[in-house]
C-alpha cells in the first residue's frame, strides 16, 4: 500500500492544551500552517504487529515447547491442537457486562434518549434535518465537556463548525481536545479495507463518547462496498462502528430511507441490505411534522422503530414516538427544544387512558357500519383515526372487539380492491353480507330456479340490513 492510500486528513482548528485525565490525540494537523509531519511520520513508521502475526508467533512458541509434559496427562499433539482452535478468538470477562442506561440527549422532563456502548441509527429521507439533528446530540455531549469524533464522508468540515455555531454550541467546540471532525483524503476503494490500522487505532486512543457517522451509504461507496450486500454491510460495520461501540462509545449512524419506504409510512429500514438492521442496537426513524427551514419554526418526531434493550420501549408513547423536536431559526442562532412525544407520560411508565379506549372504540364500529362489512382493516381505520386517537389504540380497540364477539375478522377479499388481507364485519350481518363462493353447478342451478319469490326473499333480506345500521 502507497503513502498515499494510508493517509487519512485530521483537519483541526487549533493545537488543544492538555488534559492530564485523558489521552492526547496525536498527532495533528495544522489547519493554519498544513504542516502534517507529525501525522507522516506516524505512518511510515514501524506499524503495530497484526491479529495474524501474533497468531503465527504463538504458533511458533507452542511448537517449540510440544515436547513438554502435558499436565492433564495427554499428548503435547492433543494440546497443541486444543490450542489452535482457539486461536483468533477473545474471551469476553464477565465483569464486562454493560447496563443500558440513558446517557446522552435529554428531554424536557429530564429523560435521556441515547445510551452509550451502543450501535443506534437515524433513518430518515433526503433533505429531513438528519445530519442536523446529530450536530444537536453532539452538542449536548460537547455540553457534558465530552468527546465527540464526526467521520463526515458527504460534506465539508467548514460546514458542519457552521451549524454548531448557528445552534450556539460551547465555546470549546472549536477545542480539538473535544471535537474532531474527520474524513479520508481519498477513499481506498478496496474492499474490506475501510481505515488503516494507525488512523483506526489513533481514533480509537482518543476515546470518544459520540461517534457520528454520516452518511452509512455514501461511506460505504466511497469505500468501493456494496450497500445491498449483506458481507460488505458487515464489512463495514465491524471497521467502522464496532470497534467504538466495543470501546463504550455511542455510535450514531446517518442512513438513508428508499423510496418505497418512504411512500409506505417511513417505518421501514434504512436502504440497502438487511444486515444493516441487524447490526443495530436500536433505529430511530424521523417524521417531520413541520418543515424545517431557515427563518422558519418547524418541528419533527423520533420514532421507535428497533430496540434491542428495551430502553426506548419504556419511554415511547403508544405510537412509538420517543421525543418531539421543536426548532426555531427565525433569529440570528437556531433555536430548539427537545420534548416529550403528544400523549405520553412524564414518567418512564406509560398508562393507557380507559376513556381513549371506549372512545376508540367506538370510532371503530361507527366506521365499519358507515363503510360496510368486510371493507376496513386494522391499517385503514388508522389512517382515518382522529388526532386524539394513536394507531395502537386503534389496533388494541380491534382486537378487544373480536375477543368480545362485537366484531368479526377474517383472511378474504377486500370489498373494494379484491385483495386478500384480514377485512373486519360486524357479526349479526357477516354471514348475509359475505355470502361463500357457488361452485359451477349451484349456480346454475340458482339461475334456473330464479323466481318472484326468490326475488323478494332478497329485497327482505337487503331491508333487515339496512335495519341493522
Amino acid at each position: 500500500m502507497t503513502k498515499t492510500e494510508q493517509q487519512i486528513n485530521f483537519e483541526t482548528l487549533a493545537a488543544a492544551p492538555p488534559r492530564p485525565q485523558r489521552k492526547k490525540f496525536e498527532p495533528s494537523v495544522s489547519p493554519v500552517t498544513g504542516d502534517d509531519s507529525e501525522w507522516r511520520s506516524l505512518l511510515d513508521s514501524e506499524p503495530e504487529p497484526t491479529i495474524e502475526a501474533v497468531c503465527d508467533e504463538s504458533v511458533d512458541d507452542d511448537r517449540s515447547s510440544a515436547a513438554a509434559e502435558n499436565p492433564r496427562g495427554r499428548g503435547a499433539a492433543a494440546d497443541q491442537l486444543e490450542r489452535s482452535m482457539f486461536q483468533g478468538w477473545q474471551e469476553i470477562p464477565l465483569d464486562d457486562y454493560v447496563v443500558i442506561a440513558g446517557e446522552i440527549f435529554t428531554r424536557s422532563d429530564g429523560v435521556k434518549l441515547l445510551y452509550k456502548a451502543a450501535i443506534i441509527a437515524i433513518v430518515a429521507g433526503g433533505g429531513s434535518f438528519k445530519s442536523y439533528l446529530a450536530i444537536l446530540i453532539a452538542i449536548e455531549v460537547l455540553r457534558q465537556k465530552k468527546r465527540v469524533l464526526y467521520i463526515d464522508y458527504e460534506r465539508d468540515r467548514a460546514l458542519q463548525y457552521k451549524r454548531m455555531r448557528d445552534a450556539k454550541a460551547p465555546e470549546w467546540h472549536t477545542d480539538t481536545d473535544y471535537l474532531r471532525v474527520v474524513r479520508p483524503v481519498m477513499p481506498s476503494l478496496r474492499q474490506g479495507r475501510i481505515l488503516d490500522i494507525a488512523g483506526l487505532n489513533s481514533m480509537l486512543e482518543w476515546e470518544p463518547d459520540l461517534v457520528v457517522v454520516d452518511s452509512v451509504n455514501f461511506g460505504m461507496i466511497m469505500e468501493g462496498l456494496n450497500p445491498n450486500e449483506m458481507v460488505d454491510v458487515q464489512q463495514f460495520m465491524q471497521a467502522v462502528a464496532l470497534p467504538f461501540k466495543l470501546q463504550g462509545s455511542l455510535v450514531l449512524l446517518i442512513d438513508h430511507l428508499s423510496k418505497a419506504a418512504l411512500e409506505s409510512g417511513g417505518k421501514a429500514m434504512a436502504f440497502g441490505s438487511v444486515q444493516k438492521d441487524n447490526a443495530l442496537d436500536a433505529r430511530l426513524n424521523l417524521k417531520n411534522i413541520l418543515p424545517i427551514a431557515p427563518g422558519k419554526k418547524g418541528e419533527l418526531v423520533l420514532v421507535k422503530t428497533k430496540d434491542n434493550h428495551g430502553h426506548l420501549e419504556a419511554i415511547c408513547n403508544d405510537d412509538d414516538e420517543v421525543a418531539r423536536v421543536v426548532v426555531d431559526s427565525t433569529g440570528d442562532f437556531l433555536e430548539w427544544q427537545v420534548l416529550p412525544p403528544n400523549g405520553s407520560s412524564s414518567t418512564e411508565t406509560r398508562r393507557v387512558d380507559s376513556g381513549k379506549s371506549g372512545q376508540a372504540e367506538s370510532f371503530v364500529l361507527a366506521q365499519i357500519k358507515l363503510e360496510g362489512d368486510w371493507e376496513h382493516t386494522v391499517t385503514s381505520l388508522q389512517g382515518l383515526r382522529p388526532h386524539n386517537l394513536s394507531e395502537r389504540l386503534i389496533a388494541r380497540a380491534v382486537r378487544d372487539l373480536v375477543q368480545r364477539g362485537r366484531l368479526v375478522k377474517e383472511n378474504r377479499k377486500r370489498r373494494s380492491s379484491g385483495r386478500t388481507c384480514d377485512v373486519l364485519a360486524l357479526p349479526s350481518t357477516s354471514s348475509a353480507a359475505a355470502p361463500q363462493p357457488l361452485g359451477k353447478s349451484a349456480a346454475a342451478d340458482q339461475t334456473a330456479a330464479q323466481s318472484p319469490d326468490a326475488d323478494e326473499l332478497l329485497n327482505s333480506q337487503q331491508t333487515s340490513l339496512l335495519d341493522g345500521f
